[in-house]
């Protein structure tokens, strides 16, 4: 990492082990909206934008009028009831952080999901409050709502670059000197366009294989 100024990662299935948590409250939306959600595909569309989501399936289904502000309400809803409960760290990528904190560097939160959604998960973990147990484990590795972009901060989701050529500017760091950490297909090729240092997450050693 001494090679780098600053670090910049992904929220679900990076930071926090959220995916099953996010997968439920799909089902739970897909379900009002009589559309249908398998696994493989919710994990092949990992970065997408929920309401990019809702409307894709609706097209692809015969349902273009799908009501996606109804349904990203309603999985909003499922994640507040039952599923930020659900959510842990992914240790293997904490333990980068922290090195990353250690080595001096700057760190940041690109993020594809709703900023309500990011900023709950990130809170739940430990992230964005220092007195939790987690965070007071963290020391300095705990992030400010400043230093976390999410998918109304930028005018393109992934795999467009925006999201995380703003969280470099956030903490001003030059793109090129920053390394990033992703664990989707769209979230690697974003960082790739934005001119950083790629590391896929679900290649660490003890990355939870239910996120693969």
């Amino acid at each position: 990492l001494k090679r780098f100024d600053a670090c910049v990662f992904d929220c679900d299935g990076t930071l926090v082990d959220s995916m099953e948590a996010h997968y439920k409250a799909y089902l739970v939306a897909c379900a009002e909206q009589r559309l249908s959600f398998d696994k493989k595909r919710f994990y092949s569309l990992g970065g997408v934008p929920a309401g990019d989501i809702f409307a894709l399936l609706g097209r692809e289904q015969g349902s273009p009028d799908v009501d996606v502000a109804r349904a990203l309400a309603s999985k909003a809803s499922a994640m507040e009831r039952e599923g930020h409960s659900m959510i842990k760290p992914v240790e293997c990528v904490l333990t980068l952080l922290r090195a990353a904190i250690h080595a001096g560097l700057r760190v940041a939160v690109a993020s594809g999901g709703e900023r309500a959604d990011v900023l709950a998960s990130l809170k739940h973990i430990g992230l964005l409050e220092a007195e939790t147990s987690l965070a007071s484990s963290l020391r300095a590795a705990v992030l400010t709502e400043r230093e976390v972009v999410a998918r109304e901060d930028v005018e393109r989701p992934k795999p467009a670059p925006d999201a995380f050529l703003r969280a470099a500017q956030t903490i001003n760091a030059d793109p090129s000197r920053c390394i990033g950490f992703e664990d989707s297909d769209l979230g690697l090729e974003s960082l790739k366009a934005a001119g950083m240092t790629t590391v896929d997450v679900r290649l660490l050693t003890h990355y939870p294989r239910t996120n693969t």
